[in-house]
């Protein structure tokens, strides 16, 4: 939306306003009375010397609230269908199914803990664009349980599983990224050539 006057125009922000907006919003005189001056670098800093899984999840939290509103571009977001969907269900599967068991087997908290983090970015990256039910799955990861994180992680696939299979996908299960993306070149691929 853009609103023009003699003097002035509002219009929302793009990423070109990034820096000019950084440069205001990380002035301490001009941000004197907001309750929260932006100060991404100390932000950033903090979650580097965080010592805690939970106290690096509460400031990287931070850093994204801080950094949302400046950085997004409104999208339009097209209904989900066979086209824009396909594919996501199996790549989630094959590449961190297997992992998240491994993690749990290994008591290995970061790497639970990241293959968590990647499904819910993939969940971000689809809802960008695609109209999709809401998959907020990091406020359920637990360092101290990580069988409970494949739990976690399971519902979530499932719960995803649910969407995919309404636009008539019949999901295919690969045990390793290999063979999805094998299979996936195999069939895509060979139909870009024939067309």
């Amino acid at each position: 939306m853009i609103i023009e006057t003699e003097r002035m125009i509002l219009r929302e922000y793009t990423l070109q306003d990034f820096n000019a907006l950084y440069e205001i919003m990380s002035d301490a005189e001009t941000m004197q009375h907001y309750p929260n001056p932006f100060d991404l670098e100390t932000r950033i800093l903090a979650v580097i010397q965080a010592e805690t899984v939970e106290k690096i999840r509460e400031r990287l939290t931070e850093v994204f609230i801080l950094t949302d509103g400046y950085l997004q571009v409104p999208k339009k977001k097209e209904l989900p269908s066979t086209e824009n969907l396909r594919g996501t269900y199996e790549e989630m599967y094959s590449n961190w199914k297997n992992k998240m068991a491994e993690a749990s087997g290994r008591d290995d908290v970061y790497s639970s803990f990241m293959n968590l983090l990647s499904l819910q970015w993939m969940f971000y990256e689809i809802a960008e664009c695609i109209a999709e039910d809401d998959f907020e799955i990091m406020d359920k990861f637990s360092p101290k349980n990580l069988e409970e994180n494949v739990d976690v992680f399971d519902q979530a696939l499932n719960k995803y599983l649910a969407e995919y299979e309404k636009v008539g996908i019949c999901p295919k299960h690969f045990e390793s990224m290999t063979e999805f993306v094998e299979d996936y070149e195999k069939r895509y691929f060979k139909e870009d050539k024939n067309d």
